[in-house]
């Protein structure tokens, strides 16, 4: 098999610098990869004259699959939509240490034909002490082109880098409060419910994703553990604190809007929905008082509470305080919401 996967490089592979191909051929089927690269084949038998040709040295050090596939697409021997380069691909993503080029969350192979992957933070069931997911965080994610995931809980620096690694986007999602001392303040009431876990692991998180801009779309308690890591406040209790008469914590069901928002003209949010007022649902206690570092509020409520930022630094670093997730099966508006991040998050 091995002869004839040589034979194969020989006879066709010349035009396309043959040792880049020395890869493909040094795994445990060879001849699936022959198969898998047929259909590529020009007209005279090679596979992209738009590249220099070079002599093949069978002693020199072969480049990785990732770049290798990527030169055929450079020179127009690939097509992205076929079926056949979806196979190639996946082929030489699956996890194998042997394997050079093999996949990896940020390399430019996987954005090109794998769907983005996201991390979704775990909910926590304190009385039942289990870690729980709303379907709409999942199902929305899906539907707008994802393949989302519920990592484990953890505050160990390893696993929290690994999870990082592992996913092209971060959603962080509602839940419990955001313990007030993460802000610089002592808590005030009784009716404030942090998870220390949680805060740990979600800090870490949005603190690699600031570092290394990746993506992340927050929802409620998300944008508020958003503002928290970049050094924003928080309002403790609304209220105690911020008595508007807005209906901020509506009761079920939470598919339908109870108050308004005002877009600021200008922001990412506004330019995307192409709208100057939209109506939400809310179901919150907490909220931004003050804004983090490098943030800008992009809408506000009736009553002049944040209700979405964005970090105009970052590719993608926004959040909403209402909840989407319960709104994107009836309202366009929230699954646009999704897709933007997902998009996001694929390039």
């Amino acid at each position: 098999m091995r002869e004839a996967a040589a034979r194969f490089v020989e006879q066709h592979a010349r035009p396309l610098e043959l040792a880049q191909y020395r890869v493909f051929f040094a795994e445990d089927d060879p001849n699936e990869v022959v198969k898998a690269l047929l259909p590529f084949q020009n007209a005279d038998g090679g596979f992209g004259h738009a590249l220099e040709p070079d002599n093949w040295n069978p002693d020199s050090t072969p480049i990785t699959t990732n770049d290798a596939l990527l030169r055929l697409y450079d020179a127009g021997a690939l097509d992205l939509n076929s079926d056949t380069a979806k196979r190639i691909a996946q082929y030489l993503l699956m996890p194998n240490p042997d394997r050079l080029g093999r996949g990896c969350a940020d390399s430019s192979m996987r954005r090109m034909w794998m769907k983005p992957v996201i991390a979704v933070m775990p909910l926590v069931d304190d009385e039942r002490e289990s870690l729980w997911m709303l379907p709409g965080y999942m199902d929305a994610l899906r539907e707008a082109g994802a393949v989302p995931f519920m990592p484990a809980l953890t505050t160990e620096d390893d696993e929290i880098q690994q999870i990082f690694t592992m996913c092209d986007g971060l959603l962080m999602t509602g839940g419990h409060d955001v313990e007030p001392r993460q802000y610089g303040e002592e808590p005030r009431f009784d009716n404030v419910v942090p998870n220390a876990e949680r805060d740990t692991m979600e800090l870490a998180l949005l603190r690699l994703a600031l570092a290394h801009d990746k993506p992340v779309f927050g929802i409620c308690r998300g944008l508020q553990i958003m503002n928290v890591a970049c050094g924003g406040t928080l309002y403790q209790d609304l209220p105690s604190e911020f008595d508007s008469g807005v209906d901020h914590h509506q009761r079920p069901p939470y598919d339908r809007p109870v108050h308004g928002v005002r877009l600021e003209t200008g922001t990412p949010l506004f330019a995307e929905l192409g709208v100057d007022a939209l109506a939400v649902n809310s179901y919150h206690h907490q909220a931004i008082r003050e804004l983090g570092e490098g943030l800008t509020a992009m809408a506000v409520s009736e009553d002049g509470l944040v209700e979405a930022i964005d970090r105009p630094g970052s590719t993608y670093f926004r959040a909403v305080q209402w909840h989407p997730e319960f709104l994107y099966t009836v309202d366009g508006t929230s699954r646009r919401l999704f897709r933007s991040f997902v998009t996001a998050c694929a390039r």
